[in-house]
């Protein structure tokens, strides 16, 4: 995993070499660090190697449904907020797909300008969420020196 987190780590997985390659082009070109699969299981592969900031998937892969990747990396290193993609209206997976809770559904042809919108919305939200964390680590690490003292002075008395 890189240490540099200034910038948003996406995975891009997609069975499309053609598409793929598009939204691969498209969110380097906005600063995104994009890495790529075709499969499934090659998702799996990097996402051992480093866990990505966000998801973009396709419902359809060959070896299996972008939701059963979904559950798959949250399984291995926790939820990863992702887009989901289609090219097909069919209501059932994307009725499957809003049960998983992705930032957003998306239908091809893929609208780049609101998918890069909707990840650098997605991943300022969750900046502000680890800032937050950090923010109360810090507060707690303080409160607990400041009682150490405290009872280091109250035991000098």
């Amino acid at each position: 995993m890189m240490e540099d987190r200034t910038k948003a780590q996406v995975l891009v997985v997609d069975d499309k070499p053609g598409t793929r390659k598009r939204l691969v082009e498209a969110l380097q070109m906005d600063g995104f660090i994009v890495a790529s699969a075709s499969s499934g299981h090659e998702a799996m592969a990097l996402v051992a190697d480093r866990r990505p900031d966000l998801m973009v998937v396709d419902y359809y892969l060959s070896d299996e449904t972008g939701m059963e990747l979904m559950a798959q990396v949250e399984d291995a290193c926790g939820e990863v907020p992702a887009v989901i993609i289609t090219g097909r209206e069919d209501a059932e997976a994307l009725v499957a797909a809003s049960r998983k809770r992705p930032i957003e559904l998306m239908t091809r042809p893929v609208n780049l300008p609101r998918l890069r919108e909707t990840l650098h919305r997605e991943y300022g939200r969750l900046e502000r969420s680890r800032q937050s964390k950090r923010r109360v680590r810090r507060l707690r690490r303080l409160a607990r020196d400041v009682n150490q003292e405290r009872k280091f002075m109250h035991e000098q008395l």
